[in-house]
């Protein structure tokens, strides 16, 4: 089969089209997510900060994509593992004085 150079820029145009690259995809801001799945968006954030939701950086912002957003809606809100070196020191659990702690 012959192709032409036309016939190829049309073949390789089409392909372009069809393709979104990863700035173009749909993106959620935490404040959005929070609200589509009935949480607040600093709790986003925390799931964010811990890595139990997958994010994406731009520039100094986070964003969500709509695949994660939709395995959030799916799962009711089942997030990934912690990453425990992640976990903020507001967020780990505390023991009460009446708890020991062997040493």
């Amino acid at each position: 089969m012959d192709m032409t150079a036309a016939d190829l820029f049309e073949v390789l145009q089409k392909w372009v089209v069809e393709l979104k690259p990863p700035e173009e995809q749909e993106l959620y801001s935490p404040k959005e997510v929070g609200k589509a799945v009935g949480r607040e968006a600093s709790t986003v954030r925390d799931w964010i900060r811990m890595e139990r939701v997958r994010s994406v950086k731009r520039g100094r912002n986070v964003f969500i994509d709509a695949k994660e957003l939709e395995r959030l809606k799916q799962s009711h809100c089942e997030l990934l593992p912690a990453n425990p070196n992640k976990v903020p020191p507001s967020l780990k659990p505390k023991l009460c004085p009446s708890q020991s702690v062997a040493r």
